[in-house]
């Protein structure tokens, strides 16, 4: 009788010497539950990319155009927060005693589409792209694309969009005039900006997480 002879590192039933059958290698025993994550993960892109197809498809878009109506931004999405500013810069473009501004995600609008638009900074960066109408010259929307923001005058929707309510005035050291309401007011550089971020991070967040 001839006899077989197998190799040192393995027994003779093929498994490594010292190794159960029913146990896997370490770096496998790594491996499967890695690979278990990365379908998770695919699985909830995948159902969040739905989703958000979904949510697209249910907003309809609207038009918001300036007085003239030759400068015109489609929109695909809703503002969620709504303030009014007081700063000097929004006293001259908007040729007003204020400004009153919406603010939505600088994703909702289709500028490549955008009608009679011409943008300008009027301060030093950080500072909003300005958009005004080429014919009038009334501001239609702005932009602040390192927070991936848009603001959008309120004037400038259809009358029959239901918008937030003003939440704050804004730079109120810089008015023109006081204004007799009972909303927040907040003077000075540094606190009017702190007082939109935390309004945008208060509003825009908590839609996110209701949605």
């Amino acid at each position: 009788m001839s006899t077989l002879i197998y190799p040192r590192s393995q027994n003779v039933e093929g498994f490594p010497t010292g190794k159960s059958p029913g146990k896997l290698p370490r770096a496998q025993q790594r491996a499967e539950p890695d690979a278990q994550t990365a379908a998770l993960r695919l699985l909830f892109a995948r159902r969040l990319a739905r989703a958000l197809c979904i949510w697209k498809k249910s907003v309809a878009e609207l038009i918001c155009s300036c007085p003239c109506g030759k400068a015109r931004v489609p929109v695909s999405g809703r503002p969620f927060a709504r303030f009014i500013c007081h700063c000097t810069i929004c006293q001259s473009v908007y040729r007003a005693p204020f400004a009153d501004a919406t603010i939505l995600w600088r994703n909702a609008l289709h500028l490549k589409r955008a009608e009679n638009i011409q943008f300008k900074k009027y301060r030093n960066p950080p500072a909003l792209s300005r958009g005004t109408c080429v014919s009038c010259g009334s501001p239609v929307v702005a932009l602040l694309p390192a927070l991936g923001l848009a603001f959008i005058p309120a004037p400038r929707y259809p009358q029959s969009l239901e918008l937030p309510a003003p939440a704050m005035h804004i730079f109120y050291h810089s008015r023109a005039a006081d204004v007799p309401d009972n909303l927040p007011k907040y003077s000075g550089y540094w606190p009017s900006e702190l007082a939109v971020t935390r309004l945008v991070m208060r509003t825009a967040f908590r839609r996110q997480a209701d949605a």
